[in-house]
Formats: C-alpha cells, structure tokens, sequence
C-alpha cells in the first residue's frame, strides 16, 4: 500500500510495478536512477517521484489522470502508455533524451503538455476506430515538441 519503510537511497533502478495497492510514490528512493512503476492498478499519483530519473516506466497504471508530480526531465525513455484514464500530460517531462511513449491512453485526447523536447521517438498510437488509429496530428505536436527522429502513430508520419 506505500513505499514507507523502503530504501531512502538506491543505486540503481527501483522498481514498484505490479503493486496493486500502492496509491503514490511517496518515500520512493530520491535518488532512484530509474522508476517502473508499471501496471500499479491504483496508482493516483505521482507525488514523491523524483525530478530527474535516466528512465520512467509508468505503463499500464489506470488510476493515474495526469503526470503531476513525476519527474521533470527523464535523460533516456519515458513511457505513460496504456494508462486507461490519463487524461493529460500535465506534469509531464519537459525533456525526454531518447523516446517518449503515450500510446493507447485512451481518454487521453490533448498533447497539449507533452514534452518541449524530445530527441529520440515520439510514439503515441492511439485506438480511435474513425480514424485509423491515429487522434493527434503531427504538426500540432511540432507545434509543442521538437523531436529528434519520427513522430509515430500521428497523422503522416
């Protein structure tokens, strides 16, 4: 149910995934290099995740409606795909080094706060039947993003 009791400090990743219990981040190592907090049923926040990670791995957490309180900026992937309630990317890294993934989010219907940067994949696949899986334009993510390598899963990518 919380990560209280665990490691202030780790050297390495930590991770937390599959606990169905647990509702935040909070007491989560601060100094963490990594954070999977994968399929984490009940995870409603973010709150006590560090600021700066090399990976964040949120996947599949469908109590989570936004990013608020994760990390600000993610040095390799950030991935917050097939969370079933996210709503917004509020809180979201503002740099991501390598791949940010936000496919098959599905009330998920705004890129409005995705990364600033991202130099590697932006991926966001989405499953919207009347149009071919795809809901988010490219250019409005360049409008918000600069990106590195492909934009997938948008309109002509």
């Amino acid at each position: 149910e919380t990560l209280e009791g665990g490691p202030k400090t780790i050297n390495g990743w930590f991770a937390c995934s599959y606990c169905d219990k647990l509702k935040t981040l909070e007491y989560a190592p601060t100094n963490a290099k990594a954070i999977y907090c994968k399929y984490c049923e009940n995870l409603v926040s973010l709150k006590g995740c560090p600021k700066e990670l090399y990976s964040f791995n949120c996947t599949g957490c469908n109590s989570l409606k936004d990013l608020s309180n994760g990390p600000k900026e993610v040095i390799y992937d950030y991935v917050c795909s097939h969370c079933e309630n996210l709503e917004s990317l509020k809180g979201c890294a503002t740099i991501v080094g390598n791949n940010f993934d936000c496919s098959y989010c599905d009330k998920l219907k705004s890129i409005k706060y995705c990364p600033k940067k991202v130099k590697g994949n932006f991926i966001c696949w989405q499953d919207v039947e009347d149009n071919s899986g795809i809901r988010f334009e490219e250019t409005d993510i360049k409008a918000i993003c600069k990106v590195g390598f492909k934009i997938q899963g948008a309109k002509n990518w």
